[in-house]
């Protein structure tokens, strides 16, 4: 991300807060405002912990979030351990080979 982009990211995040404390919150919204995508989520995974959703933007973030916290695979858990995975269609092929629990679940819940 270059220092334009990260600089109106960040205002976005800013103005969401709307003069109060910048929260996680904050963040998700303005990641999705920022790119066009449907739904977002932000979750941490710690060495000492298992992976944790700290937010979603909406029911389809959440329910994705617990597939890929429930099955351990997704492209959210290829992106944390290796940059951006993003996909177009998780009922293709090449998803389903990569993520023989997640991809199925996911496109059963309407993703």
């Amino acid at each position: 991300m270059n220092s334009e982009r990260r600089s109106r990211l960040w205002a976005l995040v800013v103005d969401g807060a709307r003069g109060g404390t910048v929260a996680v919150d904050h963040v998700c919204a303005a990641s999705v405002s920022a790119t066009g995508v449907d739904s977002a989520a932000v979750a941490v995974t710690l060495r000492a912990t298992p992976r944790e959703v700290l937010c979603a933007s909406d029911r389809t973030a959440s329910e994705l979030e617990e597939l890929t916290v429930t099955l351990g695979e997704g492209p959210c858990v290829d992106a944390s351990s290796g940059g951006p995975d993003l996909i177009a269609d998780l009922a293709a092929p090449e998803c389903l080979t990569r993520w023989p629990a997640f991809a199925p679940a996911a496109v059963l819940a309407g993703v």
